[in-house]
Order: C-alpha cells, then sequence, then structure tokens
C-alpha cells in the first residue's frame, strides 16, 4: 500500500485460474475521487456530485465506486447550451474522467467587485463566489449585491473582498481546473469545480449551490492532491 497525494493506493496481483485461458490480474482500491452525474442532454439542470471512498475493486467488466462519502448538487451549463462537447455552446460538462487541479488566478468578474465610496459604496458578487447571506438570514435587501446606503446591509456588515481563494469568513471563492485523461478527448477546454455565483448555471464548469457545500466541496478538493473526476450522464 502506498499514499498517493493524500489517497490510498493498493495494488493486489492475482495469480492465473484454472482455467487454461485465464490470466493473473491486478486489482486496484483507489483512494477518493470524485462522481459527477449529470442529466444527460438538459444543460443547467441540477446533477449530483459524490465523493466516494474508491475503495470498490475493479474488475474485468466494472469499476466499484465504493462507499459515497459525501454528495452536493451542482449545474454545469446553461439553459440555452448546445451540444456538450462543442465549444462556445455552453453545453454540460463532457463524460469521462479528468485530472482536477487548483488554480489562484481570478479575473475581475469571477472575484467580488467593490464601487464608490461612503454611503454610495456597492459590492456586486463576483461569479465564482457564494456569500453566507447568500443562503444563511440575515439576508441583504439585494440579492448578491451589497449596499452601503442599506440600513440592514450596514448591519449584517460588508462580505469580504478575497483576491485569491477563501473558504472563511462571509465569502466562499475558488477555480479547480478539470483535464481530460486520456485516452478520453474533448474539444472543450476550462472546465472547472466553482461556485454558482447567482445559481444561474455555468458555461460548462460544475457550479457548486449553496455557501455551505461550496465550504465543503473546497476543502474536499484542496485536502485531497492528485484529485480525479468521473463525469457520468444520467439518463431521466
Amino acid at each position: 500500500a502506498k499514499y498517493m497525494g493524500g489517497a490510498l493506493l493498493t495494488l493486489e496481483i492475482t495469480g492465473a485460474g484454472v482455467a487454461a485461458d485465464s490470466d493473473p490480474r491486478m486489482l486496484i482500491f483507489r483512494g477518493g475521487f470524485f462522481r459527477y452525474l449529470q442529466p444527460d442532454g438538459q444543460p443547467r439542470e441540477i446533477g449530483t456530485l459524490k465523493f466516494c471512498d474508491g475503495r470498490g475493486r475493479i474488475t474485468d467488466t466494472s469499476t466499484d465506486a465504493g462507499a459515497v462519502i459525501k454528495s452536493w448538487s451542482g449545474r454545469s451549463g446553461k439553459t440555452t447550451g448546445g451540444v456538450y462537447d462543442e465549444p462556445g455552446e455552453n453545453g454540460h460538462i463532457p463524460p469521462g474522467w479528468r485530472y482536477i487541479y487548483k488554480r489562484s488566478d481570478f479575473t475581475a468578474t469571477q472575484r467580488n467587485r467593490e464601487e464608490g465610496i461612503g454611503d454610495n459604496m456597492t459590492v456586486k458578487q463576483g461569479n465564482y463566489c457564494r456569500w453566507l447571506q447568500d443562503d444563511n438570514a440575515p439576508h441583504y435587501a439585494s440579492a448578491y449585491l451589497y449596499r452601503q446606503s442599506a440600513v440592514g446591509d450596514r448591519t449584517i456588515g460588508k462580505p469580504a473582498t478575497p483576491n485569491t481563494t477563501s473558504d472563511s469568513g462571509q465569502t466562499v471563492m475558488f477555480k479547480f481546473q478539470t483535464e481530460v485523461i486520456p485516452p478520453n478527448i474533448s474539444e472543450r477546454s476550462e472546465i472547472q469545480f466553482h461556485p454558482d455565483g447567482k445559481k444561474d448555471g455555468t458555461a460548462g464548469c460544475i457550479g457548486i449551490q449553496t455557501y455551505a457545500a461550496c465550504k465543503e466541496v473546497y476543502r474536499y478538493l484542496n485536502d485531497y492532491k492528485v484529485m480525479k473526476l468521473n463525469v457520468e450522464l444520467d439518463t431521466p
């Protein structure tokens, strides 16, 4: 057994069976990994993200994913999205296995945007952020917007405006890149995990839905290194 990037990997090699045509097989017990069940052909519909312990064996014909440790809701694609493997169509994430790695470069629209001063100051929620006030009372007067001029907003307090990854305080912000594992191929690029800021879907990334879920998913993604994702199309 060997620990590889935070996940336990055990190799078990069996001898040949009694049958003349049987060969030795290598059975693999993998460490934790993600599965995402995407409603087939339905971009922006709620899918299910699962973290599995990966202790099931790989056999000749199938893989036992093992026990589900945690699960969350996610959205991938836009309601107007087209074919999932066509660039620019905003379809949902294509099926298959992917590597996952952390990124810390955020564009202006992905972060919170603070504008103005004094009572004219506002903070607009970033596309890759979830605010505590989005899902937990008390809420700001306007969804996804803090206004210094609003007494209720001032009482709650201004949301944090991090420039890089944050999973504490009132703002969760992160993005983790996914890359197709050969021999699978895809025409799509820049498909990531990140908070679904306004719960309006993504351009194909997996958008995590709630503040609490974003905090949990971030910690699983961040604490398990060299993580993998298996996207499966779930036929309704």
